[in-house]
């Protein structure tokens, strides 16, 4: 919460122009090319992102008889924001020229923050 209204943020072309360079890195980054630790240059001048890598174990059911019946063990990506931080929940969605990460919420700069709560 960042106690701004939706009216502040979209009166604030420059805000919303930095949210959205904010997730754009150069180049083409696949899921499985991120490593745990990396630091990834958006196209908002002078900041980047983080990336997470946690294991993830989860229990698998019977569809039928809805018991368990086993354990199954992914990766799960983090993306480090300056003021919000994501999770990818679908990777690698492939595009003519990129290759987009789907993640579930919005990652918002600290500089974006600061501005925003000022004006």
């Amino acid at each position: 919460n960042f106690n701004v209204t939706a009216e502040q943020v979209l009166g604030n072309t420059k805000f919303l122009q930095d949210v959205l360079k904010y997730h754009v890195v150069g180049g083409v980054k696949a899921f499985g090319d991120l490593t745990d630790g990396e630091e990834l240059p958006t196209l908002l001048e002078g900041e980047s992102l983080g990336v997470q890598i946690e294991e993830v174990t989860a229990t698998a059911y019977s569809p039928i008889f809805r018991v368990a019946i086993g354990t199954t063990t992914s990766e799960r990506a983090n993306i480090l924001g300056g003021a919000t931080n994501a999770t990818i929940m679908q990777g690698n969605v492939w595009t003519c020229n990129a290759v987009v990460q789907i993640i579930d919420t919005v990652l918002v700069p600290s500089s974006a923050v600061t501005e925003a709560t000022e004006n």
